[in-house]
């Protein structure tokens, strides 16, 4: 059958051409009145080598990261309100460049912190409300200001502080934290004045305790106190890549019920503890690289003992929450309604304390501490010595505390309990690695060397002698290695332990004296000066003397 041919109809339409020149130009106007609102709008900043933009919103100085959502946030928004169209990824990349190299090359330099920011001026803490006020701390009080220059940039979900009152009694503070040890409540004291120090080096602490003991409780409750957000407990990340990213939003690290600490992570919390960058690259498919760094306080929970190796151990406060008896407990509501209602009073505490230890801190040995937190031990005797109890009553706390934390950490290593059952029965050993191991594995149980942390080979064996060398010198056990060009030889030597003693501090420097002298101290506590806002004083405290199976020791009552 012969197919039927289709008779076509062309049907022309008037069509509307633009002219591609005309587009082009309109695009470059538009383009154009972006670059220059922005050019009029942002101030630009750098602190090291991260950028920062900053606008003025009615009284409030707003500052962001160049590289951060709120910085695309503030660009679509002034794209959006010139042209009622979103902002295209291209020009959005285009902005940011443009906005990175003009702070590079132009942008004033200057110190921009995350929550908490120390100048010269005193500490500054950024209480990242809806007016952008800042809580600025001296040596003689606090007050609230509106700066009109970078001090804070903000990042994620981060939470605002309650404007601190006078008035807060430390035995109601002590109320919300089971806490209950004299000596772990003046540690925990400090460790909350060093993290709002920014830049200090601030212990890693860990809350321990069994089921039923508030350790998440405290956790969220230390952090909710200086460093409020959203999210206040995590669970810890998987690789330092992550542990990283996250301090990038978070001024306080808190991770909630751990098993334990492992080998990979150890290394990267005291990276993170002292201060250190990550760098890796930006994306997968180009060779640019990005560098993370990041100091940050950090706080970990959980049931068991979880840090075991002597790096983090010597970085570390351990407190242990006993078990709360079912009468004393409360529910969530009524607790954390009365929690609310008490936070101004208790940020007042804790700035009383910044300021206390601001008085004190030029006058603390600078060198000649035995642990490598100085800046906490500083800060800590700083703060025994302001609130009377002396210099002496921080460093027995912190001694005791690091002594307790090395012994849990050794007996971690089975190659340690094996050594310790060897030296029972020897005063000392002399010979190669390859023996020792030989030797400790007939004086450990099967249980030790089933262990994975049980050495194979002998230069692991000398990997773990070195790295708890530290903790057994505290048990008076001294670890040698000599070599010669055959052999590795290992010399140990059991001495008579000798009891650790805290010197007491029986008479002050003569600074501290003339401090008196001058007014600025009274009794071994800070008196406030006037500023133009409320300032807190420091409250006058009692403290009796009693034996404790310690020893003596003094108690706030």
């Amino acid at each position: 059958m012969p197919r039927k041919k289709l008779k076509l109809e062309s049907v022309s339409e008037p069509v509307t051409v633009v002219e591609s020149g005309e587009e082009a130009k309109k695009d470059k106007g538009i383009l154009g009145r972006f670059y220059a609102e922005l050019e009029a709008r942002v101030q630009l900043f750098k602190d090291g080598e991260t950028f920062f933009g900053g606008v003025q919103d009615g009284e409030a100085f707003k500052v962001w990261r160049l590289d951060s959502k709120e910085a695309t946030r503030f660009l679509q928004e002034v794209f959006y309100t010139q042209t009622r169209r979103p902002l295209n990824q291209t020009t959005l990349s285009d902005a940011k460049a443009m906005l990175e190299m003009r702070a590079a090359k132009e942008g004033k330099s200057c110190k921009v912190g995350l929550r908490f920011l120390r100048r010269a001026g005193g500490v500054y803490l950024d209480l990242c409300n809806e007016a952008y006020q800042v809580l600025h701390i001296t040596g003689t009080g606090w007050q609230v200001i509106q700066p009109q220059e970078p001090f804070f940039y903000r990042r994620g979900e981060m939470q605002a502080l309650p404007l601190p009152q006078n008035g807060g009694d430390w035995g109601e503070f002590w109320s919300f934290l089971n806490i209950p040890k004299d000596s772990h409540r003046l540690l925990v004291r400090a460790w909350l004045v060093t993290a709002l120090m920014a830049e200090m080096n601030v212990p890693l602490l860990v809350l321990s305790g069994e089921q039923g003991s508030a350790k998440s409780s405290a956790s969220r409750i230390l952090r909710q106190l200086i460093d409020p957000h959203k999210h206040l407990l995590h669970n810890m990340p998987a690789s330092e890549h992550e542990l990283f990213v996250s301090a990038q939003g978070h001024a306080v690290l808190a991770f909630d019920n751990m098993s334990r600490v492992n080998a990979a992570m150890s290394n990267a919390l005291c990276k993170l503890i002292t201060g250190s960058s990550y760098v890796t690259r930006k994306l997968y498919q180009d060779s640019e690289e990005v560098c993370l760094e990041a100091k940050r306080p950090i706080i970990i929970n959980g049931i068991d003992d979880l840090v075991e190796k002597q790096d983090l151990i010597s970085r570390t406060v351990m407190v242990h929450l006993p078990p709360i008896p079912e009468a004393n407990m409360q529910t969530e509501m009524v607790f954390y309604k009365r929690l609310e209602a008490a936070r101004p009073q208790m940020l007042g505490l804790i700035l009383v304390d910044v300021q206390v230890v601001l008085n004190l801190l030029p006058l603390m040995p600078e060198a000649g501490f035995s642990s490598r937190m100085a800046d906490y031990t500083r800060v800590g005797m700083a703060l025994a010595e302001g609130i009377g109890l002396g210099q002496a009553a921080f460093e027995e706390a912190f001694q005791e505390n690091r002594l307790f934390a090395t012994e849990t950490g050794l007996m971690a290593e089975p190659v340690a309990e094996a050594l310790l059952l060897y030296l029972k029965r020897y005063t000392q050993y002399e010979g190669s690695a390859s023996d020792l191991l030989k030797l400790l594995g007939g004086a450990a149980d099967e249980y030790m060397k089933l262990s994975q942390r049980w050495p194979k080979q002998p230069n692991y064996l000398v990997q773990t002698l070195n790295q708890i060398n530290p903790a057994l010198r505290q048990r008076g056990i001294v670890v040698e290695f000599t070599r010669t060009s055959e052999k590795r030889w290992v010399k140990i030597t059991k001495q008579d332990l000798v009891k650790n003693t805290v010197t007491t501090v029986t008479n002050r420097s003569e600074q501290l004296n003339q401090a008196v002298s001058n007014g600025q101290l009274h009794d071994g506590k800070a008196l406030s000066q006037p500023l133009p806002s409320p300032i807190p004083t420091v409250q006058s405290q009692r403290f009796e003397r009693y034996d404790g199976d310690d020893g003596n020791r003094s108690k706030i009552i």
